[in-house]
């Protein structure tokens, strides 16, 4: 299974790959729902990865929120593109490849992070590990 160390990675890569280029627009012309849209994107991202990387008691939460919004975000956008018939067949198809690659990510941290953590059972902090430590 994936690390937690590099699940961040890739959170933190794939969302400065996504949205890294387009924070110059939050300053610019577009609306206000495509401003929020790119700065919820990057936050959610940022907690998911600081909660990733601190063992955080809110790495669960941090990455659920993640993982949905994230998801959410992506299904709509694609849905949009694709319905908008002034896009180009090459802009839809970048679009909906960013959405895959974004909701599959979304859907492995899910997994490693929220799955993981439920089907493993909870031990009291006193009881001692597996190998006795």
């Amino acid at each position: 299974m994936i690390s937690h160390r590099v699940l961040a990675a890739l959170i933190g890569g794939w969302a400065s790959i996504t949205w890294g280029g387009r924070i110059g627009l939050l300053t610019g012309d577009e609306t206000l729902v495509a401003k929020a849209r790119i700065g919820v994107s990057l936050l959610v991202a940022v907690m998911a990865v600081v909660g990733l990387l601190t063992r955080a008691s809110w790495r669960k939460p941090a990455v659920s929120v993640y993982a949905i919004v994230t998801s959410a975000i992506w299904m709509t956008s694609a849905v949009s593109v694709v319905g908008d018939p002034a896009s180009s067949l090459a802009f839809k198809g970048v679009h909906l490849l960013l959405a895959a690659i974004s909701i599959a990510l979304a859907a492995v941290a899910w997994k490693v992070v929220v799955r993981r953590s439920e089907s493993e059972p909870e031990r009291p902090s006193e009881a001692p590990s597996p190998t006795g430590r």
